[in-house]
């Protein structure tokens, strides 16, 4: 793959990875797996939302 204004080493070296094997290996992967794991970061991260929100609220109390 060629592309037109970087060169794949500077894209894997500013993605911090490398996009071609991210895909290879998901690509590969189990999609029920693959789909537990989405859901398991989805879930962590309304998970960490509703903690930062219960934190303001105490926060805004003790001020």
């Amino acid at each position: 793959m060629q592309l037109r204004y970087m060169s794949q080493a500077a894209l894997i070296m500013f993605a911090g990875g490398d996009p071609w094997k991210v895909n290879a290996t998901l690509q590969s992967g189990l999609p029920a797996r693959i789909s537990d794991l989405a859901q398991a970061f989805y879930d962590a991260g309304l998970s960490t939302a509703e903690a930062d929100a219960a934190f303001g609220r105490a926060q805004d109390r003790f001020q």
